[in-house]
């Protein structure tokens, strides 16, 4: 597998770092992570730095990020996922249906978000 540029795309900061202390955990070969908010700027940076993979925030209230998973996923090229503290079946179905490949319920481990991620680009 090539490296893999990943996009984090959530509104609170301590939740991306966690994100990429996993990602660094995960022995995937990653040659950058980049960080945003959700909504415009996640958007905004998809456009500019066209990453392989973009995991999304999907935390209540959901409108926020259903809005940035079904603009995200117009780029067919990129794929999103949608990473959550809820792991109601309603949610799961929401951000499917929005554009997301994958969703993962926190707490991850490194090998599980490796597996994740792997399957997605398969």
């Amino acid at each position: 597998m090539a490296d893999l540029r990943v996009l984090l795309a959530d509104d609170k900061v301590e939740e991306r770092s966690a994100l990429r202390r996993l990602l660094s955990a995960s022995e995937l070969s990653i040659s950058w992570i980049e960080e945003c908010s959700a909504g415009t700027e996640a958007n905004s940076m998809a456009q500019d730095l066209g990453p392989d993979i973009i995991m999304v925030a999907f935390e209540e209230p959901i409108a926020r990020a259903l809005k940035t998973i079904e603009t995200l996923a117009v780029n067919k090229s990129t794929l999103v996922l949608a990473v959550s503290s809820l792991g109601d079946r309603d949610y799961l179905r929401k951000a499917m249906r929005a554009g997301a490949k994958e969703y993962l319920v926190k707490p991850l481990k490194p090998k599980e978000l490796a597996r994740a991620i792997q399957e997605v680009l398969d």
